[in-house]
């Protein structure tokens, strides 16, 4: 069994050596998780389209399940800066702050600030955690 889980886990450090985050123009990206500060718990599904090497755009929903304000949903667009090659960050790693804009179940709109982690450990699979104005970790899918 552990020579099982030895192979295992070099299959993986394999495949991540050719992992790759943020690529730029044209990079789409699906990610869902959980969203566990902010307006309350939930569900969070955002999508990111890459414009170009620093800059992408997309949209998202976050689905609030318990929270003090009586809002079930955040639906918005976002912008984010992609760090990795600035700073030189190995292709698996992607940082980047970036902004939500939208609107609450209650009518009101939301502006949310957060900085990003992702590390991709497969060519098309990774993980993620954002901290800021709302805290969210999950899975991203590369398309």
């Amino acid at each position: 069994m552990k020579k099982y889980f030895l192979l295992a886990v070099f299959a993986l450090i394999l495949n991540g050596l050719y992992a790759q985050n943020f690529s730029g123009e044209g990079d789409q990206r699906l990610s869902g998780g959980v969203s566990f500060y902010g307006y309350g718990n939930g569900l969070k599904l955002t999508y990111d389209y890459g414009l170009t090497e620093l800059f992408s755009v997309g949209g998202g929903a976050t689905f609030i399940l318990n929270n003090e304000y009586k809002n079930n949903f955040f639906i918005y667009g976002r912008g984010d800066l992609h760090l990795n090659n600035v700073f030189n960050l190995p292709s698996t790693i992607d940082v980047y702050p970036g902004i939500e804009l939208g609107l609450l179940t209650s009518s009101r709109f939301g502006l949310h600030g957060h900085i990003g982690f992702r590390y991709h450990f497969a060519e098309n699979l990774g993980a993620f955690i954002e901290l800021g104005t709302n805290g969210s970790a999950g899975l991203v899918l590369k398309l």
